[in-house]
């Protein structure tokens, strides 16, 4: 959301960081953070368009449909990690990563960094800490 929202106060510290990102690797996302992005970006600009055709147009994406394994996969790391802090969407999201051999997140979700901390897995990277500007 911090790259694609120019508006908000940590884009210009993500923004660098998260281009070059961009430029390197293939970005990896599942149909529900699509639409969660999608929602967002139309419920906090008065023009929406023209970020949300930039973000759906990035090339290069796999986008991760979630299927029942993906599921059964959710429900286990919300029962094994139920202090983590995260929900139903993150959960699903996590098992699709696995299933696409994806360990690296980008985000600025608390739940997420502390999962991270409790899986070997995964690695959860804050793109504003990990930006130039904010060291």
């Amino acid at each position: 959301m911090y790259y694609l929202d120019r508006t908000l106060e940590e884009h210009d510290a993500v923004a660098r960081s998260v281009r070059s990102i961009l430029e390197e690797k293939p970005l990896f996302t599942a149909t529900v953070f699509q639409i969660e992005v999608v929602h967002y970006l139309h419920t906090q600009l008065s023009n929406p368009e023209e970020p949300i055709d930039r973000f759906l147009a990035f090339e290069g994406v796999s986008v991760a449909d979630l299927t029942p394994v993906d599921v059964d996969r959710a429900v286990t790391l919300l029962e094994d990690h139920p202090t983590a802090g995260i929900g139903g969407r993150d959960a699903t999201v996590i098992a699709a990563m696995r299933r696409y051999d994806v360990s690296r997140s980008w985000t600025y979700d608390g739940g997420l960094k502390r999962l991270g901390d409790e899986l070997s897995w995964l690695e959860v990277t804050d793109p504003v800490e990990a930006s130039p500007e904010s060291t």
